[in-house]
């Protein structure tokens, strides 16, 4: 009897099933569930899948993405990282797919610390553990954004297989509400500009940082052109996020230096274009971005979708449009012509304001040198063509100068054919009816806009930021701003023309003057 026994106490273990699981937070409720959360917990999708953030931000304030150091940085950076946890019979091996081990960091905790893991397979060091992981980069050429974590019971075929993916980037259009609006120093300039904007600050409830004079060369004032914000978002917790644009200037380095901190992140991608980016001319602007902008919601398209300038072969550099694209939450991206501008930048041409109209939640704003050619003739028969327009310039111009010089003329009703096309883009891939598209008056100048550049404007929490067009002026009112006022009187915005004109004199506008940080989306971007 002794010997029986002996006999099953040594083969019991042999046929007893050992067992190993993984579980992440597939179902997103921001909870692990040994039950709930190992339905399809091996293949990521919209419906179901974990999700966490490429932790970019800087819980320390150390000027240094939380990713780069190999180390959990504190209670504020542990809910940056995402939670896997291990329950098993036995010691297992953990594994890696290997497009992901030079994307993420994995680190296991010991006691209240964490431990970083830098070779796989893993042997773990007891049967029940706790890892956290977060990514080093977004989803590109080079990765899907999505990691596959697997366990094994080493010398079986017992595993257990979890996918989890990266929180995407995404991009904020002109209507959503502003937190924090930028504009760069530039005094005895914009100090007028500055005092606009302080005020309708003020009033709207929004914050004003106003980058200091002394920090960079005093040519360096556009804003919109060296970075772009966005945000990242998990289960529980979101953050902005800003993308520096590659244009080899030391004002690039005042978003990593000034807007890195805790709960905003900062990431470089890709590389500076000499040709596309150093300015001076031909393509040179155009991996600056003003080059790129997102759409509000559309049917079809709850983020929006992202556009871009490009002159024929040449646009913003493909290998950002690229890593938008593979966000996968607003493409497909639109290419527009901008190649008839001097700078190419699609905010010269497209933007977008918000209606009280819920069908109809938008409209768009483009420019037609028709309809400038138009009010001029228009204002001429009713005889006022001897007032003057454009005064700032100091050529004497008026009306009937302007009308006379025949070449400006043709030239514009050239152009706007050219336009015209751009028309039945926006109609086509932005789902825009002719009565969604506001047509604002618009004279170009060997591709620089003679009136104020009114489409390059800023949406700031009910008001409608927009260049003084420096129109003729009749009992004291300017005929160009009157017009747009009453054209936008259904629009539930205040229009304020702000005094941009250094901004103007070299080939911008007040859109590419300032910036923004704005509130994100309520939906959740793996929402169907």
């Amino acid at each position: 009897m002794k010997n029986i026994l002996y006999l099953l106490l040594v083969l019991c273990p042999l046929f007893a099933q050992s067992y190993v699981e993984l579980t992440v937070d597939t179902n997103r409720d921001g909870n692990l569930d040994d039950t709930t959360d190992n339905i399809d917990e091996d293949v990521w999708s919209k419906k179901s899948g974990a999700i966490f953030f490429y932790n970019n931000d800087s819980d320390e304030n150390t000027g240094i993405q939380d990713c780069v150091d190999k180390k959990i940085n504190g209670q504020n950076d542990l809910r940056d990282l995402s939670i896997i946890r291990l329950k098993s019979d036995q010691k297992v091996k953990l594994y890696i797919d290997a497009n992901s081990q030079s994307k993420v960091n994995l680190f296991i905790k010991n006691n209240d610390k964490y431990t970083y893991i830098s070779d796989f397979p893993y042997s773990t060091p007891s049967t029940d553990c706790e890892f956290r992981i977060e990514s080093k980069s977004y989803a590109d050429a080079t990765w899907n954004g999505v990691v596959t974590v697997t366990a094994e019971i080493d010398g079986t075929e017992i595993r257990d297989v979890v996918a989890l993916k990266v929180a995407p980037f995404i991009l904020l259009p002109n209507t959503q509400e502003v937190q924090t609006l930028y504009i760069r120093e530039y005094p005895g300039k914009n100090d007028t500009m500055i005092a606009q904007l302080r005020k309708i600050a003020t009033k709207s409830n929004t914050e004003i940082k106003i980058v200091p004079a002394n920090l960079y060369p005093y040519y360096q004032i556009w804003m919109q052109d060296t970075m772009e914000i966005g945000y990242t978002q998990g289960i529980n917790h979101w953050f902005h996020v800003v993308l520096p644009a590659n244009r080899n200037r030391p004002l690039d380095n005042w978003s990593r230096d000034h807007m890195l901190q805790k709960d905003f992140g900062w990431f470089r991608y890709s590389r500076y274009r000499h040709e596309f980016a150093r300015g001076g001319g031909s393509n040179g602007w155009l991996d600056w971005y003003g080059n790129l902008e997102v759409s509000p919601p559309l049917p079809g398209y709850p983020f929006g979708r992202i556009y871009y300038g490009a002159n024929g072969v040449y646009s913003l550099n493909p290998e950002i449009t690229d890593m938008l694209d593979r966000q996968n939450v607003q493409r497909p991206l639109v290419k527009l012509d901008t190649g008839w501008l001097l700078i190419k930048h699609v905010d010269e041409i497209l933007s977008f304001i918000p209606t009280k109209n819920q069908q109809r939640p938008f409209k768009a704003l483009v420019p037609s040198t028709k309809l400038a050619i138009d009010l001029l003739k228009k204002w001429q028969q009713q005889g006022k063509g001897n007032v003057k327009i454009l005064a700032r310039n100091n050529k004497g111009w008026t009306i009937n100068s302007l009308l006379q010089n025949t070449r400006l003329m043709n030239s514009n009703l050239n152009l706007q054919k050219r336009i015209d096309r751009l028309y039945d883009t926006v109609k086509k891939e932005f789902v825009v009816s002719e009565q969604d598209i506001v047509y604002i008056p618009a004279l170009v100048q060997n591709g620089e806009s003679l009136i104020p550049n009114m489409v390059n404007s800023v949406v700031v929490n009910g008001n409608l930021l927009m260049a003084n067009p420096n129109g003729p002026i009749v009992d004291g009112k300017d005929l160009i701003q009157e017009y747009v006022k009453d054209t936008l009187r259904e629009v539930p915005l205040q229009i304020h023309f702000l005094d941009d004109w250094r901004y103007h004199v070299w080939a911008g506008n007040v859109h590419c003057a300032t910036n923004t940080t704005r509130k994100k989306f309520d939906k959740n971007w793996w929402d169907e």
